[in-house]
């Protein structure tokens, strides 16, 4: 794992596409009446054009039934060209109870020889309650490689009702003998909450048991990483991340800041999921960011580098729910060309008063 790498996947987008997968922990405020219908972003520089655009689909009820995403990078000579897609589709039964959910991922990319390499992945989820409360999924994932691998979670709650253990067990189901990725199982994660906070986490692979996080208030300050890397992590007073270091060997490989407006964002107008426990998020709650900045350092002169910057103004309606955001990414890395990089992003909302 390379910091500079995963810096640089963190540098387009602003975290406001995520998704309503049920096994991540939800925001607890809702906006009442605004229901985000459209997000579109796009990205423009010399060396490339990007276009995003999410469509939200809800039924007469209010509850969200597709959520559809797709994603096109262009380059001047059209190698590496790229369409990428993600359709999430959720359904209820009649007492508004989510039954079950899949995800259909599409990947399709120009190589240099003119050829089109296409990656699909594939998943599905299905849900049970017990007394209107969540009590369980299960979900099966075929990735890439045809490898399919089955996740069955159990939640468990006290008297009151308030989440006590979240369990997820994941079992390779099919792995081809040709697939490049073969993982091993079965694999245990073991939340423990309270207040809906985590106060506990533990990893069990076979004999082996791990605390690869450090949690406080209910937030990840310290997460341990294969191959001697540590991640520490810093928010703000409103729970939003605000830095990130890692760590190789305890020592500092780089790191990036981030800087948050006032706008709402509009992934919090989604319905939440009746009957599903409210969760504070492991690693900060979500904004709308101003300003994202990324570090390395050089691991012979220690001498810090700033690789990039992205900037963000948004502007927000009479809710305070972001409307739309003009910005840049500028790349300050002396091995890098000058390249400025214009990004802007509008938002469309039904039933805002």
């Amino acid at each position: 794992m390379k910091t500079t790498t995963r810096f640089l996947l963190l540098i387009f987008g602003s975290g406001l596409l995520t998704g309503c997968d049920p096994s991540r922990p939800k925001e607890a405020a809702r906006q009442s009446a605004c229901r985000i219908q459209k997000i579109m972003a796009t990205a423009q520089s010399d060396v490339y054009s990007q276009q995003d655009e999410t469509n939200f689909t809800y039924n007469a009820d209010g509850n969200l039934t597709q959520k559809a995403f797709k994603r096109t990078l262009s380059y001047p000579n059209g190698i590496g060209n790229q369409l990428y897609t993600v359709t999430d589709t959720y359904t209820y039964d009649a007492n508004g109870f989510l039954t079950t959910s899949a995800s259909q991922t599409s990947e399709q990319t120009t190589r240099p020889n003119n050829t089109i390499h296409l990656q699909q992945r594939s998943s599905t989820t299905s849900y049970s309650y017990t007394d209107g409360r969540l009590t369980g999924y299960e979900t099966r994932d075929q990735n890439p490689y045809g490898v399919v691998t089955r996740s069955t979670v159990v939640l468990n709650y006290d008297v009151k009702g308030e989440l006590l253990t979240k369990t997820d067990t994941r079992t390779p189901e099919t792995v081809p003998a040709d697939a490049p990725e073969k993982p091993s199982g079965p694999v245990q994660r073991i939340w423990t909450y309270k207040s809906g906070q985590v106060i506990d986490y533990v990893e069990k692979n076979e004999t082996t048991e791990s605390r690869p996080l450090t949690l406080q208030n209910g937030l990840v300050m310290k997460m341990a990483l294969p191959g001697g890397y540590t991640q520490q992590n810093t928010y703000d007073s409103q729970q939003r991340l605000i830095k990130t270091e890692e760590f190789l060997n305890n020592q500092l490989t780089g790191y990036y800041t981030q800087e948050w407006s006032n706008a709402k964002p509009a992934i919090s107008t989604l319905p939440a999921f009746k009957g599903h426990p409210p969760m504070l998020p492991e690693f900060g709650v979500t904004g709308v960011l101003s300003k994202y900045s990324p570090y390395a350092i050089n691991s012979q002169t220690n001498a810090i580098q700033h690789i990039s910057k992205k900037t963000s103004t948004p502007t927000v309606n009479a809710q305070g729910l972001v409307e739309s955001t003009t910005g840049e990414i500028r790349l300050l890395h002396p091995n890098a060309l000058p390249q400025r990089t214009a990004l802007t992003e509008t938002y469309t909302y039904s039933n805002c008063q």
